[in-house]
This record gives structure tokens, sequence and C-alpha cells, in this order.
């Protein structure tokens, strides 16, 4: 499954559904979870949360606002940073599929997704497009991709089945992410495209770029549509 470049990677709200009997192991899990975020940053990509995640609790009797209160100073920062900032995959102009969207997860007894950061991967995926989702650990998703039904207004399928990527640590994300092209959202993006040891440079071992190759395209407006195709037509 190639994971979608516009929005990479979706956080499983679901798998958070007060598992946790303290604030220690969700900490741990809380790691777990920042070090696959890192691991997409160095891919180029965000892992986007849905907006309302920090109210989401953990633990029965505690928010994960609070429950990373005694986190250290940085880590915490970078968690609430992430909380709060986002990027968000349900911000109006990112959330593609609405209430009226009947999505159900087959590996959980037809659970309802709508709304979920799954409904939109599934969404996505339905129209097109592939996302995949990361899970925080334990939980309740902990198997390797989900399976999700559209369903239409009368409540059928239609054999409309979604499986999805699902990632669960860093060195999964990371080996899925490497057999992936990086996703170009700017000029610097396509530099580090061309000097990627997967293309031209290693498989042509005479090939050179010019150190001030990229600097006249540092003037001009990033155009997404031609540094594709730039990469498309060219031995990127």
């Amino acid at each position: 499954m190639r994971v979608g470049a516009d929005m990479d990677l979706l956080f499983n709200n679901l798998s958070i559904h007060e598992q946790f009997h303290d604030v220690s192991s969700f900490h741990q899990a809380l790691e777990r979870l920042m070090k696959m975020r890192a691991v997409a940053e160095q891919f180029n990509r965000e892992i986007h949360c849905n907006c309302s995640l920090r109210n989401t609790k953990p633990m029965s009797n505690m928010v994960i606002e609070k429950a990373i209160g005694k986190l250290p100073e940085s880590k915490r920062r970078l968690v609430m940073r992430w909380l709060t900032k986002g990027p968000f995959w349900d911000a109006p102009e990112q959330r593609k599929h609405s209430e009226d969207d009947l999505l159900e997860c087959v590996d959980q007894n037809d659970q309802v997704v709508t709304n979920t950061a799954i409904g939109e991967a599934a969404f996505r995926r339905l129209n097109g497009f592939s996302y995949g989702i990361v899970s925080i650990k334990p939980s309740d998703w902990e198997s390797s991709s989900v399976k999700v039904a559209y369903r239409d207004g009368n409540g059928q399928s239609g054999n409309q089945f979604i499986d999805i990527k699902n990632f669960l640590d860093s060195n999964t994300l990371e080996s899925s992410l490497r057999q992936e092209k990086l996703p170009i959202r700017s000029w610097d993006d396509l530099k580090k495209t061309a000097l990627n040891k997967e293309t031209a440079l290693n498989r042509f071992n005479r090939l050179t770029f010019a150190r001030d190759c990229f600097e006249p395209l540092d003037k001009l407006p990033f155009a997404k549509c031609s540094a594709e195709k730039l990469v498309d037509y060219s031995i990127f």
C-alpha cells in the first residue's frame, strides 16, 4: 500500500480508550508514539491527529492534556505542540468524509468508525488515495491492518471493503516509508528527492549535482505539479 503524500499518516484516536491503569504506562506508550512521529518527520511526513485528541482519556479519570503534566519539560512541550497545533486531519479544509458516510470496521464487529481517523483513511482510500494509520499500544487496535466497509444509504456494503495499513512501532513504520517516494512539498523537498540514496545519486555512480543547481528555484513560487512531473519524467 502506498501511503498518500498529501496527508501521509493519521493517528488512530480509537486506540486510546481508557485502557491504561497508571500514568507511567501511558507515558511509555506515548514515547513509542512520538518515536513514530519522529520517524515520519525524517521522511518529510506528518502524523495527523484529530482536533480533540488532547481531551481523550487514556485513563478513566484523566485526559491526555493532564496525563502529560509530569513529563520532562521538553517532551511535554513537544506533545502539547502536536495536540494543539496539529496537523489535524479533521480541520475543515482537510476532512473528506462526512457524518452521512457510514463506515464500519469489519475486524471490530462492524464498529462504526465514521468521524474517526480510520473512517477518514478508509474514505480517502475509497476515493483513490491510501493512507496509513498509526495506533498506540497496548490497545484494542494492534493488528497490522484494519478492514473497513463502506455502507450505502440502505446499509449495504456494495462490496466496498477497504484495507488500511496500521503501524504500531517505529521500526515497522521506517521500513515501510523507506519503500516510498519522498513527498514533495517545496523546492527543498525536490532537492532531497534528487539526493536521496534510493534515487539517481546512487543508481548512477558518475552522476553529480552542481552545488548551486537548485538555487534558482528558491526565487520562484513552489509549483507542486511541476516538481512531481520533473521527478516522474527524469532519472530521479
